[in-house]
């Protein structure tokens, strides 16, 4: 679970880091998934992203990367939007949730 959360800190760092420098061009996202050793990038607009993470339980995802314990809300071309329920949802909003 931490590492979810820690992946779309540095996702946000990064995209707050864009804005102050006023670069163009959207990086990509760290793939937020619980593997640790994951090092997958996706490409996600930041609109979209700014979407996604407004919401602490929902992370942007490789394909193939959903855990059993988060729901599918949406598929896109090289990514995939995950939220999570209960006590995974619940924690997950606890550690990422913007407030």
């Amino acid at each position: 679970m931490r590492t979810e959360v820690a992946f779309s800190a540095a996702n946000e760092q990064i995209a707050q880091k864009r804005e102050e420098l006023e670069v163009a061009v959207t990086p990509p996202v760290i793939c937020e998934c619980g593997d640790e050793g994951c090092t997958v990038l996706l490409r996600v607009d930041g609109d979209t992203y700014e979407r996604v993470r407004a919401d602490g339980r929902r992370f942007v995802v490789a394909p193939g990367h959903e855990p059993e314990y988060a729901e599918i809300v949406e598929r896109a071309d090289g990514y995939s939007v995950i939220e999570k329920h209960g006590e995974h949802g619940e924690l997950a909003a606890e550690l990422g949730g913007r407030g």
